[in-house]
């Protein structure tokens, strides 16, 4: 997403809600869990952010908070299909979207996010489950030991 004047309250809300999937995340299962509340956004949407030039809008959104949580949204929403065991999930959204943004190359800035993609995507339940704790750690945790040291 092209991020400008018309839409940055859209970015904004998206980071809410990202912080409070984060929140979730850490406060109730200090992981990936079940039914984690990824908020209303369209993770999808975030997977590569850029401002518009000369819109001075860098400050004012974080795109790194954007790109990373909207893969945690991604991952979780993952999560929760692979764990209900639905084989007719890869006709959902869900994964005809996932699918085709690892084909975009979208999950490629992070060699195990890309590997727990291909996992979910293929229904590999243990390396899929196996990576999320590596995936907590460098786009969940980062943030919270970011901004504490900021």
């Amino acid at each position: 997403m092209i991020i400008n004047m018309q839409n940055v309250k859209v970015a904004n809300d998206a980071a809410r809600d990202i912080l409070f999937m984060f929140h979730d995340m850490t406060y109730f299962y200090g992981a990936f869990g079940g039914t984690i509340d990824v908020g209303t956004f369209d993770a999808f949407q975030f997977l590569d952010p850029i401002f518009e030039e000369s819109s001075g809008l860098e400050g004012e959104v974080d795109a790194e908070l954007l790109r990373r949580g909207s893969c945690v949204a991604i991952l979780c929403q993952m999560h929760d299909e692979l764990c209900r065991g639905n084989p007719s999930v890869c006709k959902s959204r869900l994964w005809e979207m996932t699918a085709q943004k690892r084909r975009e190359g979208l999950f490629d800035f992070d060699e195990t996010l890309s590997a727990v993609v291909d996992a979910g995507l293929a229904f590999d339940d243990c390396k899929f489950f196996d990576g999320l704790p590596v995936i907590y750690d460098r786009f969940v945790m980062y943030f919270w030991k970011k901004w504490a040291a900021e």
